[in-house]
């Protein structure tokens, strides 16, 4: 949880000193967490897997692709939306790619050192909002809290984000 919480500080205080490129790159490091928390609240047995193997064993059996690929085939999903999300936020915040330039250089002027863009912010906090609650909720979840004030509360946040989804969110 405090990496969540770091990265997400991170990244609104970038954004806030007009540093987009490395704001999304933040997003990205969320969509990480998410992914890889939404793998172990399904199956425990990866979370000890995890924590038990070597840093070499690590990386390679718990690459993001691989995560990726294993909740695909969980949720029966063909479209790798979860690939394209990774993709865009790696292509225009985390690697050197010309797509990435769009967001350094609006209406094709590269721009050095922060400035204002309330199209690219809007574009973030939209990234933001959506990683960062369901990063939260599969982390929640992976504590698997009993104490009754604790569950009211997750069934409290469970029930405002899907209120806030089907406000501000074509998909769920």
């Amino acid at each position: 949880m405090a990496r969540v919480f770091n990265t997400a500080g991170a990244c609104l205080k970038l954004v806030r000193a007009g540093y987009f490129q490395p704001a999304f790159a933040m997003v990205r490091d969320l969509l990480e967490i998410e992914f890889l928390a939404d793998l172990f609240v399904r199956d425990r047995e990866y979370l000890r897997r995890w924590i038990s193997v070597d840093a070499k064993v690590r990386k390679n059996e718990f690459k993001q692709v691989s995560i990726r690929d294993i909740l695909d085939k969980l949720d029966g999903h063909t479209q790798k939306k979860r690939a394209k999300a990774y993709a865009l936020l790696s292509t225009h915040a985390t690697h050197v790619d010309l797509d990435g330039f769009q967001i350094i250089s609006p209406d094709s002027m590269t721009q050095i050192g922060p400035f204002p863009s309330e199209k690219i912010l809007v574009a973030l906090f939209q990234e933001l909002a959506k990683h960062l609650q369901f990063a939260c909720i599969h982390l929640l979840k992976l504590l698997d809290p009993s104490e009754p004030e604790i569950l009211v509360t997750i069934r409290s946040l469970d029930q405002t984000l899907v209120e806030w989804r089907k406000k501000y969110r074509a998909e769920s």
